[in-house]
């Protein structure tokens, strides 16, 4: 996976208040996996969940589907901009190689093979 750091692409731009609900400023979609990073090592690797309208609160969960945390958007955009969050960018070479083995899985169970 390659490590893309977030930064804003302006630094005259505004971004919008946490209180006003809106996640524009934050960068970030659901379903996309991030890195918590700590003194430059990886923490913890989650993805955003959801975005509450109301809030503009971002809820993170691990692999299972755990809640691992939740931020307002001012604390997304403090950890954007001080490095300590990361976009994770999936390889598209491990993703079509993952794709092709479900495949051969599906096509071995519909002939009746073993896996």
């Amino acid at each position: 996976m390659n490590l893309i750091e977030l930064v804003p692409a302006d630094d005259d731009a505004t971004l919008p208040d946490a209180e006003s609900g809106a996640t524009e400023g934050a960068g970030l979609q659901p379903g996309v996996w991030v890195e918590f990073v700590s003194g430059g090592q990886p923490r913890n690797r989650c993805k955003l969940s959801m975005v509450f309208e109301q809030s503009g609160n971002h809820l993170f969960v691990d692999h299972r589907g755990f809640r691992v945390c939740e931020l307002t958007a001012s604390e997304m955009r403090r950890l954007l901009e001080a490095g300590e969050l990361r976009e994770l960018q999936a390889d598209p070479v491990v993703e079509r190689a993952i794709d092709e083995m479900i495949a051969e899985l599906k096509a071995s169970l519909k002939a009746g093979g073993a896996v």
